[in-house]
């Protein structure tokens, strides 16, 4: 009998842990717009009072890129999304896609991969790379933001240390951050 009871016990904590264990975030697939022609590292930040509200056409998520490559958004921040795509916009509206190509270790959700490491590093084709969630600290409490690069792959490592300098400098100026 103590048995059964430490066994019911046991399944009654696992239940209440499962009802209480956070799920994430999933969102809609998502279109990110930028400038015809643009390169370099593209940040969006999530939860902000001033930020801009996203389109949502279709059931997709659309997100207009500045010529900064900083954009600010009010919607809370979506770790999960299916379908994301990337689109140089033209002064007409015309879309180009701009192709993604993924580290070895990344998941390309569900999508047919292009692996950096199978690219020709003289090639001058400009991709999608080094899509990923971050977060820091500020007066506000903690803010939520996407980071990814946009460019050749040669550049890549120079785009990178660019996406960190653009990320420490919006801590530091926007947030008044030490």
């Amino acid at each position: 009998m103590r048995y059964a009871i430490y066994f019911l016990l046991f399944l009654s904590l696992g239940f209440e842990m499962g009802c209480v264990r956070p799920t994430p975030n999933v969102g809609p697939p998502a279109k990110y717009l930028l400038p015809s022609g643009f390169t370099g590292p593209v940040l969006v930040v999530f939860d902000r009072p001033n930020g801009k509200d996203f389109e949502q056409i279709d059931g997709t998520a659309i997100y207009r890129i500045p010529s900064n490559g900083i954009l600010e958004l009010r919607e809370p921040a979506t770790y999960i999304r299916r379908g994301e795509r990337f689109y140089y916009e033209d002064a007409g509206g015309s879309l180009s896609e701009i192709p993604q190509a993924f580290a070895d270790s990344e998941v390309a959700d569900g999508q047919e991969a292009t692996r950096i490491s199978q690219l020709d590093p003289n090639d001058q084709q400009v991709y999608v790379s080094g899509r990923g969630m971050g977060k820091f600290g500020s007066t506000g409490g903690l803010v939520n933001y996407k980071q990814f690069i946009v460019g050749r792959i040669k550049d890549s490592d120079r785009q990178s240390f660019a996406g960190d300098k653009l990320v420490f400098e919006y801590q530091r100026t926007t947030l008044k951050q030490p």
